[in-house]
């Protein structure tokens, strides 16, 4: 049995991407051991009876050491927020000094390869922590997969972020809504992290794109329409180059950069200049198979209704 252990977000694994990748691995007969810095909350949202839950100290390079050799541990997955960069570099220097030599990192969402995401103030720290384990693993102390999975699209329908078609209001449309961007379900996120510590040998040091299917805004509002014709659909447009336009004019004015001015600069990335669409993917190594019209209609299912 090949030991893994999850790195949790906050006080339990990532609630987003740890339901997916626990189940997968466990499935693929991982032993897994989730490494949290609240373990009494994780047994609350999981109810862990295959794997075990361990107290962490992600602040102290020796408390994850330490926390990490008392397992037998092969591999770890970094679920941790992108944003904590220094929890994600002790965990990386913390892998080292333990001994174990592969990880797969926190950064399951655009390929920072491209400089024009890079740039994004909002990926700044993803950036950073790829770049310091880019450097680690040229010195040979350590190896990784990284999996960039585009838009977790599941994700982005309950928040409506990518179309909004939960909260009744009208839907937002992109620079015309017919730019294509790589789109990823949980689910094949989870997969394809058991897939790639699977094939690790395969993938030393490697950037891995995956997507369940390349959609437009356009395509799902049509699917929606015709899942529910009776629906009234509102739809406003939007320039994404403006948006970045007026955010940067409030920077100017004094405002201070938020989460919700860094939006500006990723919407007209995955809008504006389709910098979100994998040219070319893994799914065949990792065994992600990309969905047909009728799995996106069910999707799209879920979030909607007649009136």
């Amino acid at each position: 049995m090949i030991g893994i252990s999850l790195i949790g977000d906050k006080s339990q694994p990532s609630e987003t991407l740890g339901p997916s990748v626990i189940k997968r691995l466990l499935d693929a007969g991982f032993t897994v051991t989730a490494l949290t810095r609240d373990p009494n909350e994780t047994v609350k949202k999981y109810s862990p009876k295959s794997f075990n839950t361990i107290l962490a100290d992600y602040g102290s390079v020796d408390g994850f050491e330490a926390t990490l050799q008392a397992r037998n541990i092969d591999a770890v997955v970094c679920l941790i927020n992108r944003s904590e960069l220094q929890a994600q570099t002790n965990l990386v220097d913390a892998c080292i000094a333990a001994g174990i030599s592969h990880i797969i990192p926190s950064s399951f969402g655009n390929d920072l390869r491209d400089p024009a995401l890079r740039g994004l103030p909002s990926l700044k720290q993803k950036g950073e922590i790829e770049d310091y384990l880019n450097e680690r693993a040229r010195e040979g102390a350590i190896t990784f997969t990284i999996i960039n999975a585009g838009l977790f699209i599941d994700r982005a329908l309950d928040a409506n972020f990518f179309l909004n078609l939960k909260d009744g209001s009208a839907i937002r449309i992109f620079d015309g809504g017919d730019t294509k961007v790589s789109v990823t379900v949980l689910e094949d996120v989870g997969r394809a992290v058991a897939s790639a510590l699977q094939r690790r040998d395969q993938l030393v040091n490697s950037y891995c794109s995956i997507h369940s299917a390349v959609v437009t805004q356009n395509q799902l509002l049509g699917y929606a329409k015709e899942l529910c014709p009776r629906r009234k659909y509102t739809t406003i447009d939007l320039n994404t180059l403006e948006m970045v336009e007026v955010m940067e004019g409030r920077l100017e004015d004094g405002h201070e950069m938020s989460a919700g001015n860094g939006r500006a600069y990723l919407l007209r990335e995955m809008f504006g200049k389709g910098t979100l669409l994998f040219q070319s993917t893994q799914n065949e190594t990792l065994g992600i198979h990309e969905w047909d019209e009728n799995r996106l209609k069910d999707l799209v299912a879920k979030y909607v209704r007649d009136d």
